[in-house]
C-alpha cells in the first residue's frame, strides 16, 4: 500500500528496498511486480554461515534460504521483473 501511494505521490521516484528477506512471501514478492519504477530489490545476508547468520540476525538460516531461493525461482520464471 505504501509503495502504491509512492506511485501516486511521486511518479518520477525510483524506489529502492532493501530486504533480509524474513518477511518475503510469493504473494508479497508477487505483488512488487505491480510497483512501477522499482528499480531494485537489494536482499541484505550477512553470513554464508548458519551460526554466524543466526547469533547475528535472530532468524533461521533455513527459513532464509528457503525465502532466497522463492525469489530467485520467481525472478527465473520471469515473474519479477526487477532487478535482485
Amino acid at each position: 500500500d505504501i509503495l502504491k501511494l509512492i506511485n501516486e505521490r511521486l511518479p518520477q521516484a525510483t524506489i529502492t528496498l532493501t530486504t533480509n528477506a524474513s518477511a518475503a512471501t510469493e504473494d508479497n514478492v508477487l505483488a512488487l511486480a505491480d510497483i512501477k519504477n522499482l528499480g531494485y530489490l537489494w536482499i541484505s545476508f550477512n553470513d554464508h554461515r548458519p551460526a554466524q547468520y543466526e547469533a547475528a540476525m535472530k532468524l533461521p538460516y533455513a527459513r532464509t534460504i528457503d525465502r532466497l531461493q522463492m525469489i530467485h525461482r520467481l525472478k527465473t520464471e520471469g515473474r519479477l521483473p526487477t532487478r535482485v
